[in-house]
């Protein structure tokens, strides 16, 4: 009998110690962000990602025409529809390097007769979503972009900077999401859009939250063998 307890106490020792390296490794294991690189065949690809950025795959559309794009986020996608187009003016070809421009320099565009559209599909319900645009280095062609369903936030947001991305918000309860762009200075004015970046946060429990789980079994079927 004491040499069962034992064997035991060794048990629920060795889940308590899974449980913390489990906590302690994967905190952060459930959200995973997506870069994307709004260009067209024969771009330059951008190499700045911060740390922990996954580059989303994509099959580029041809050089200035109107077509679909998608972006693969895992078990998810982007789906892009607009004018793809890339001018990279004072970019030397070569080695893709960290320099934004190899961002900023290509990208999709839209304006009254040509939409720019987007939808974000094959979220799992329950996760939630957070969405970062930056715009092209062209001045005066800022967008702003309204999606839905809305999550608190259901104003246009302006996409106003080209060396950094602007937060477009943070969304949740729906498995798909559609997103429509315009000038964010109003009326039909052309408007640019380089790239993203979306990061989604899965509702699932974490391997730490099953760790924990094992642990109280543990606890409890000891409990029993005293009783």
């Amino acid at each position: 009998m004491k040499t069962s307890k034992q064997s035991l106490l060794t048990l629920v020792a060795a889940l308590c110690a899974s449980a913390v390296l489990s906590v302690a490794g994967t905190a952060k294991a459930n959200s995973i962000t997506y870069g994307l690189q709004f260009a067209p065949t024969a771009y330059t690809a951008y190499t700045g990602w911060a740390a922990g950025v996954n580059v989303a795959s994509f099959t580029p559309p041809a050089f200035n025409k109107i077509a679909l794009t998608t972006y693969t986020l895992g078990t998810a996608s982007f789906a892009i529809s607009g004018n793809n187009y890339n001018i990279q003016n004072g970019i030397t070809g070569g080695t893709p390097t960290t320099d934004i421009q190899w961002l900023n320099h290509a990208f999709f565009f839209g304006n009254g007769g040509t939409p720019l559209t987007a939808t974000l599909s094959g979220v799992t319900a329950g996760d939630s979503v957070d969405i970062h645009f930056i715009e092209s280095y062209q001045t005066g062609n800022e967008p702003a972009v309204t999606i839905s369903p809305a999550s608190g936030n259901s104003q246009p947001t302006a996409i106003s900077s080209d060396t950094s991305f602007t937060d477009a918000g943070t969304y949740t309860g729906a498995t798909s999401y559609s997103l429509i762009f315009a000038n964010a200075a109003g009326g039909n004015g052309e408007f640019d859009l380089s790239g993203a970046l979306i990061t989604i946060t899965s509702s699932a429990p974490e391997p730490a939250s099953l760790a924990l789980l094992a642990l109280g079994g543990a606890g409890l079927l000891l409990r029993r063998r005293k009783a």
